[in-house]
């Protein structure tokens, strides 16, 4: 961690942006209980997101709430970004315990990459096409051991390099060097594959309620034995009377007595 120490301010401002986006307006006696500030600091910082234009207080009862500017402060985040974050941690734990350095490699927009440039040789491969073919004799990625220990600042910087390239370019190059790779899907990504659509991996079905609705088809998919699906996932409750009155027999008083008991 940086040895920088942060700017107390800021860190306060911030605070107080996230107390008021939490509540529909807030005083700055809550806010400054909230965040354990005294009044007067805390009303300096409300007042000066007011002078921002981020927050304004309201005559009629005295509350700050945030403005329409705000939205303004996450126009630079990408929306799918959440999937990196989310499974980064995860990856880098599993991979700990394998002893198996993976870059999940994040390009613009929303696509991303899985690389696995494990063995020595296939990293040296990788190394050449970043252009750096000194990182494969770098000590902190020369052996497969040492860049699971260097993973994460290894990741970072296949990222930064991958962030330059579209993903389409990025993955025949991978297939060029060698290198095994892949694109991690999203359901758009599923819906316009090929190799999706000529095993019909998935299919539409009518929904009650939905409409026509896609999912998953049966899998795996054999030759001999293919199946199919029939119908989605049934509502809850939706075939207790086939099952109880056709099945088991229970005439219709009985089948009203429990549910009336709310057992059924």
């Amino acid at each position: 961690m940086s040895s920088t120490r942060p700017i107390r301010a800021l860190l306060r401002g911030l605070e107080v942006l996230h107390v008021l986006n939490k509540h529909n307006g807030a005083t700055v006696s809550e806010v400054a209980s909230t965040i354990d500030l005294p009044r007067t600091t805390t009303y300096r910082i409300l007042e000066t997101l007011c002078v921002a234009g981020y927050a304004y207080r309201a005559a009629s009862d005295e509350r700050y709430r945030l403005t329409i500017m705000v939205r303004g402060l996450s126009d630079g985040f990408d929306d799918e970004a959440w999937v990196t974050q989310i499974a980064r941690p995860y990856m880098y734990e599993l991979c700990r315990e394998l002893v198996w350095p993976v870059a999940i490699a994040t390009l613009s927009g929303s696509s991303m990459i899985l690389i696995a440039a494990n063995q020595d040789t296939v990293f040296g491969r990788l190394a050449n096409a970043m252009g750096k073919p000194e990182l494969a004799k770098d000590p902190r990625y020369a052996t497969h051991s040492a860049r699971g220990e260097h993973q994460a600042e290894l990741d970072d910087l296949v990222a930064d390099w991958t962030r330059t390239i579209d993903a389409d370019a990025l993955e025949s190059m991978m297939e060029e060097h060698g290198i095994p790779s892949g694109k991690i899907y999203r359901a758009p990504e599923m819906l316009e594959d090929a190799q999706f659509k000529a095993r019909e991996a998935i299919i539409k079905t009518m929904h009650p309620k939905f409409g026509e609705l896609r999912m998953q088809n049966v899998a795996p998919k054999l030759s001999a034995t293919p199946g199919g699906v029939h119908s989605p996932a049934p509502d809850l409750g939706q075939h207790t009377d086939e099952i109880f009155g056709e099945l088991l027999g229970f005439d219709a008083d009985r089948l009203a007595a429990l549910r009336a008991g709310g057992i059924i």
